[in-house]
């Protein structure tokens, strides 16, 4: 669809193998991100990102209560609420949507990305009933979250997970050698192996 936001310049949202519109113009089919591509796809994302003109993003939450509107609320009291809000339910989905400006067609086009992301951790989570029932009214797949969503660390655990791994355990003079002999047998067992998934 296009749009006239100048006396001479028009916007087109262009069709390409990432975005396909309904008869309303409204996405119908957009490049899927999982665990089984992302790495595949991570090159192609990170490109896209820099060479866009702006980027767009949108969220889709195991539930989506909101505060009560008061408009006496200061900007930081409102951002607060809104914040406790949303950071007790789980991100179940990611969408990124990258334009660029071409400035010789003046032509902006879209290319959209949507993640599935499932936590790494076992974790405990709030759900909001009609916040399911939107998500399965709008052909949310709910195994596709599950089975194959990209594993996250919100920043606490990253943070708690990266002081673990500074951690070491002391080891015992009396055991150093035979541990020292055990992992040079490991090393070169795996320099000599042929199967490069042990690598």
């Amino acid at each position: 669809y296009q749009r006239r936001v100048r006396e001479k310049t028009v916007i087109k949202i262009k069709k390409n193998k990432n975005i396909k519109f309904d008869h309303k113009n409204k996405y119908i089919n957009q490049m899927e991100i999982t665990v089984n591509n992302f790495k595949e796809k991570f090159e192609e994302i990170s490109i896209a990102i820099k060479e866009s003109t702006f980027i767009s993003i949108d969220t889709e939450l195991s539930g989506i209560h909101m505060p009560t509107n008061d408009y006496h609320d200061h900007m930081q009291l409102r951002y607060s609420q809104l914040r406790q809000c949303v950071t007790s339910f789980l991100l179940a989905q990611f969408g990124l949507c990258v334009w660029r400006w071409d400035l010789t067609t003046n032509e902006l086009t879209a290319q959209p990305f949507n993640f599935y992301l499932y936590p790494t951790r076992d974790t405990c989570f709030t759900s909001q009933s009609s916040s399911l029932k939107f998500l399965a009214q709008h052909s949310f797949d709910f195994n596709k979250w599950i089975s194959q969503g990209i594993p996250y660390l919100s920043h606490s655990q990253e943070e708690e997970m990266e002081a673990k791994r500074k951690k070491y355990i002391a080891i015992p003079e009396k055991d150093r050698p035979f541990i020292e002999k055990q992992m040079k047998k490991i090393a070169e067992w795996m320099h000599y192996s042929s199967d490069d998934s042990i690598k």
